[in-house]
């Protein structure tokens, strides 16, 4: 089925975020999706210790708001969770359509237990710099499934 969604419409989920404000009983869940076709109808995710793993919360299953066919940003607090302390934890996340068809994971960054996310932004040259530029290019970090901006620094 994951090989047949990218055919009719429903796109990879990307984007997975995965926040932690330093407790070890919770995590912010976010991620990003789309359906050109029937929309979005349900989402699912899971939470383990290696990218795509399913050992700390097993695939869970939610219903989305309301069908979108547009990219739309879903955010979800998991709460009750036990988590170790300076342990390693990744999020997968995915979305399924009308059709029935489940999207690729998108496995978010990797979020530390008992430390706050920080998350790394792009640095932009000043404007009052007239010789260079930046202009964010988009890279996939491997094996995160997730989109990083770069700055690109153009002379």
């Amino acid at each position: 089925m994951h090989s047949q969604a990218g055919q009719y419409g429903l796109q990879r989920t990307s984007q997975v975020t995965a926040l932690s404000d330093g407790t070890l009983t919770k995590l912010t869940l976010r991620w990003v999706t789309s359906d050109t076709e029937s929309g979005v109808t349900n989402y699912r995710y899971a939470v383990g210790t290696i990218p795509g793993g399913t050992d700390v919360v097993n695939w869970t299953t939610i219903a989305a708001p309301s069908a979108r066919s547009e990219a739309s940003e879903f955010t979800l607090v998991r709460s009750g969770l036990n988590l170790v302390r300076g342990q390693t934890y990744y999020v997968s996340a995915q979305a399924r359509n009308a059709g029935g068809l489940w999207s690729e994971a998108g496995v978010s960054n990797p979020v530390t237990g008992g430390a706050v996310t920080v998350l790394p932004t792009a640095t932009v040259v000043p404007s009052s710099t007239p010789t260079h530029t930046a202009t964010p290019r988009p890279t996939s970090s491997p094996g995160l499934g997730r989109n990083l901006y770069v700055p690109l620094v153009r002379r």
